[in-house]
């Protein structure tokens, strides 16, 4: 972090030496997010650096507060429900856990055959006499980000269930046996006894998902500068603009 930090108060293009960078201070910060101080070159340095970031930047937030107000909550709901026995509760949780373990070329590759202009999910719109997006559901501003959204909580929502149902397991028997002595309903004897005992879990939980938005390079599955997510423009501008390469 420290070197990170020092790197980005240098001009360098990572492959020569870095003592021979130019030391420019805040002039990287200032072109990502206004397009540097350089009046001759701001405007270039604006369409080029700082739109893009400030666009990738909201769309990591977005997805970051999202994965903490919709993730969370629906595994926790989904674990609480699982915790409870009943018939084909093994294979619901491998159903859940399944497409975390599926490999990410794979789902990245059904799901955008599936939301092509032309496929599962435009037929199926059509179907049910509701109008797809014109543009496509990954080009369109609003829908690419709700399809992403919605993608990535497919992915891990296996993983929260099953780390909330791994502290649900330490949860011991008896105290859930006096509350129904007790007279308290099922969804009293969650609030009031499951969730505030796994309070660890949820935030071991918080914290990955917090990391995971922030770090995740496979958000950006639209082809829209709009939607993609600050690591895939990190790595577009390294390898598609070449800047690796000495100038």
């Amino acid at each position: 972090m420290i070197s990170a930090a020092r790197y980005s108060l240098y001009q360098w293009n990572g492959v020569e030496q870095f003592e021979d960078a130019d030391f420019i201070g805040l002039e990287n910060y200032a072109r990502a997010l206004f397009g540097g101080t350089d009046e001759a070159t701001k405007s270039a340095f604006t369409t080029a650096y700082a739109e893009p970031f400030q666009a990738a930047f909201t769309h990591t937030i977005g997805i970051l507060v999202l994965s903490i107000l919709i993730q969370a909550p629906l595994g926790l709901l989904i674990a609480l429900v699982l915790n409870r026995r009943f018939p084909g509760r093994s294979a619901v949780r491998v159903t859940l856990f399944a497409p975390y373990v599926l490999s990410e070329v794979i789902a990245g590759t059904m799901w955008l055959i599936i939301f092509d202009p032309n496929g599962v999910a435009t037929a199926l719109m059509n179907a049910v006499g509701l109008e797809p997006p014109a543009g496509g559901w990954l080009e369109d501003q609003t829908w690419g980000f709700w399809v992403v959204f919605f993608i990535i909580t497919w992915k891990y929502i296996g993983l929260a269930v099953i780390l909330f149902l791994a502290g649900l397991s330490g949860v011991p028997q008896e105290l859930q046996d006096a509350a129904a002595i007790d007279g308290a309903s099922w969804w009293q004897t969650q609030w009031r006894i499951n969730i505030p005992l796994i309070g660890p879990t949820i935030r071991i939980w918080v914290f990955l998902s917090l990391i995971g938005s922030i770090q995740a390079l496979r958000h950006g599955l639209g082809p829209q500068p709009g939607r993609h997510h600050r690591s895939v423009l990190d790595h577009r501008d390294v390898h598609d603009a070449d800047r690796l390469l000495p100038q």
